[in-house]
């Protein structure tokens, strides 16, 4: 059997989201809430502010805005999954829940899941070491330079630049803020990413026994013994129907409940990465090796993170077309007429697509993500004209 709530990815996933006041046990008290909204009005809410007045605050400056602006929407498209994540909180939780009682009693099942989970894992530890990569470059930017700048451009109501004890306060909120925000992010990413994952993963199990439906049959056989497989057969079916409406109820929970998440990430990330690239450009490698290494850990971290959200939906998207064809593929004349009922039954219910869309507006596949990297690479253009 295929132990979802054992494997060490989506362990890891709940204990640093838990770690960070946004997985309550089923004992969580009052002070685990209490704990959660403190951590993320002192961190996360002051730190999406402080960057948001920064960027308000240069917009009449071009060279100071452009330096900005990738850094403060990313962390604006982050409050907005934060704000989402925690209003719909139980609902999101309750998705693993549902996720677990779709496991199946199969080896190859087991495999097929074990392969996929064993790249997902590979991919998160790199997503992680990626973003780790982007904070520890932002966080030596400033010990080597020859002015007082911070990690990550930002207000502050102090006199950091002139003042050093001031400044070393700024600094530390700056750095601790960056790290918490990058690993509450991508660990709501990842979350997400999984649930696509295992969502595709049922699809293509579901398929692949839909193909094996009267395979068992043999012309030989008694009466008796036909009368066993077409039982087998039936409680195949229904098995196959009940998994594919608690797919289908699964899917319908992650577009309802992750919805805004993936409409922050998709909407933001082709200005992120215009803008992102065009100061990339005028910054020097050998002068300022560490704001260089930082842009391009922050610019690779982000690109990352939409293709992701569109490779997995567009994985869901394709093993849900793919599944309307399983029963075709299967010898499924041989169920007739005994089970031809449940048959139509299942090829009806098939019709039905999986689709994850970000805000109800765009379906969540790699044609947008093509189209987010034209967006991106036009305003680069006038970027670079201005």
């Amino acid at each position: 059997m295929v132990h979802f709530s054992e494997n060490s990815l989506i362990v890891n996933l709940r204990r640093l989201l838990h770690f960070y006041g946004l997985w309550p046990g089923p004992n969580a008290n009052r002070f685990y809430y209490l704990y959660s909204y403190c951590l993320h009005v002192v961190v996360s809410f002051a730190y999406s502010l402080f960057q948001t007045i920064n960027l308000l605050m240069c917009m009449n400056d071009v060279d100071r805005f452009t330096e900005s602006v990738y850094s403060t929407l990313t962390v604006i498209a982050f409050f907005v999954k934060l704000i989402n994540y925690m209003y719909y909180q139980k609902h999101i939780i309750e998705c693993l829940t549902k996720l677990m009682r779709m496991q199946r009693n199969s080896r190859s099942d087991e495999i097929i899941f074990h392969a996929k989970l064993q790249f997902l894992s590979k991919l998160t530890i790199v997503f992680f070491f990626g973003a780790n990569c982007t904070v520890l470059a932002a966080a030596l930017k400033p010990l080597f330079s020859t002015i007082a700048v911070l990690p990550i451009a930002s207000w502050y109501p102090l006199d950091w630049q002139h003042n050093t004890r001031d400044f070393w306060i700024v600094f530390t909120h700056d750095v601790i803020g960056a790290f918490i925000v990058g690993q509450v992010n991508l660990g709501m990413d990842s979350y997400a990413y999984y649930l696509m994952a295992m969502i595709t993963t049922q699809l293509e199990v579901l398929h692949i026994n839909i193909e094996e439906l009267g395979t068992n049959f043999d012309q030989s056989e008694t009466d008796q013994s036909h009368r066993k497989i077409i039982e087998k057969n039936a409680l195949s079916l229904n098995l196959c129907l009940r998994e594919h409406q608690m797919i289908l109820e699964l899917v319908s929970d992650v577009k309802r409940y992750f919805s805004l998440q993936f409409f922050a990430q998709i909407c933001l990330s082709g200005t992120v990465l215009a803008c992102g690239v065009h100061q990339l450009n005028t910054v020097s490698l050998l002068e300022n090796f560490f704001h260089f290494a930082y842009l391009l850990a922050f610019m690779t971290t982000v690109t990352m993170q939409t293709f992701l959200y569109t490779y997995y939906g567009h994985g869901v998207l394709k093993a849900s077309d793919e599944l309307s064809k399983a029963v075709y593929l299967s010898k499924w004349y041989k169920l007739l007429p005994d089970l031809g009922k449940d048959l139509t039954i299942l090829m009806e219910c098939l019709k039905r697509k999986c689709e994850i869309t970000a805000g109800k507006l765009f379906s969540m596949n790699l044609s947008l993500f093509q189209k987010i990297m034209d967006l991106s690479y036009r305003l680069y253009l006038f970027l670079q004209s201005v």
